[in-house]
């Protein structure tokens, strides 16, 4: 079995974004406001040097609310994991939840297993990558990435 640290992305690795219409920080949603912190790729090596797997687990509900498109969150995990490989970091899975609860558009406003704080997403790694969980870790900036 081996060890993982799970993460969360949004205001964990990457820089949240000003919404002017919502006066509130959220994830990006163009390839432009991609940013990583500063120490993430330190950390990350360090991680990864330390023996543990990397996965990351986000939920991504703005196509749910009807803020961006499946595309333009595709396009955003893709300059997301360049930036991630250019420095030579890889995560063995990213685990995205695009459901919401109190979304807009019908297929994907539901409660749904993926959504976190459910473990779907970790026990589907521990199942597919043999992951130890009681030897892993879970990161996030808010309580209920970690519950």
């Amino acid at each position: 079995m081996v060890d993982a640290v799970f993460l969360d992305r949004d205001g964990v690795l990457n820089e949240l974004v000003l919404n002017p219409a919502t006066a509130e920080y959220e994830p990006p949603h163009c390839i432009e406001d991609m940013k990583l912190f500063p120490y993430v790729i330190e950390c990350l090596g360090k991680l990864h040097e330390a023996g543990y797997d990397l996965f990351l687990i986000s939920n991504q509900p703005d196509y749910a609310k009807g803020k961006t498109t499946l595309d333009a969150l595709e396009k955003v995990h893709n300059k997301f994991d360049q930036l991630l490989t250019s420095q030579g970091i890889n995560f063995k899975k990213y685990y995205y939840c695009y459901h919401h609860p109190q979304g807009i558009i019908p297929e994907y406003s539901c409660e749904c297993m993926c959504r976190k704080p459910k473990p779907f997403f970790l026990f589907k790694a521990e199942e597919d990558h043999n992951v130890d969980l009681g030897n892993s870790w879970m990161i996030g900036d808010r309580d209920t990435d970690i519950e």
